[in-house]
Order: structure tokens, then C-alpha cells, then sequence
């Protein structure tokens, strides 16, 4: 199953740094993981982004999710570089 998706689209995602090893393989060069969060996504976000970008080598988008619910909502969009493809370090 390793590098066969395009996209791979979850919701109630737990634990992102417990989630990402497994689903990360899966998918091609050029695809994409699109997770739903909760409020503490862009934290989570934040604190694993140096080892996504140097392990995996992988950009990472949020989108906020606007709405009238009670508990904010972000969707984390993880992005696997197409073959050849390099995305830059953060700094």
C-alpha cells in the first residue's frame, strides 16, 4: 500500500506525531494528507513541523474552518513533494 494514494482525508484524527509515521507512506509523490482538527491543531502544527520537514520531507498548510460551532476547527493539510521535487526547510 506504500505510495499508492493521492489523497488521503480523515477527520477525528487522534494524536498527529502517533498518526503521520503510518499514514505519510501511503501516499504518492505530489499526494496529499487533509486532516480535520480540533482548537490545539496549530500548536500540534507547530511543534512537529521541524521533524515533518526533515524526516519526511513534507510542507504542512492549516486551513481555519469557520463556523458557529463551539470548538474552533482546522483542517491540516500535509503535502508530499512530487518525485524530485524539494520543498525548502523552515528556518
Amino acid at each position: 500500500m506504500r505510495g499508492r494514494y493521492a489523497v488521503i482525508v480523515s477527520r477525528g484524527v487522534g494524536a498527529l506525531q502517533r498518526w503521520l509515521p503510518a499514514a505519510i507512506p501511503l501516499l504518492q509523490g505530489g499526494g496529499r494528507l487533509v486532516l480535520e482538527k480540533g482548537p490545539a491543531a496549530l500548536q500540534e502544527v507547530r511543534d512537529l513541523a521541524p521533524s515533518l520537514a526533515t524526516r519526511y520531507g513534507v510542507q504542512v498548510d492549516l486551513i481555519v474552518v469557520p463556523g458557529e460551532s463551539s470548538a474552533a476547527r482546522t483542517m491540516v493539510v500535509i503535502s508530499k513533494p512530487d518525485d524530485g521535487q524539494k520543498f525548502d526547510k523552515p528556518r
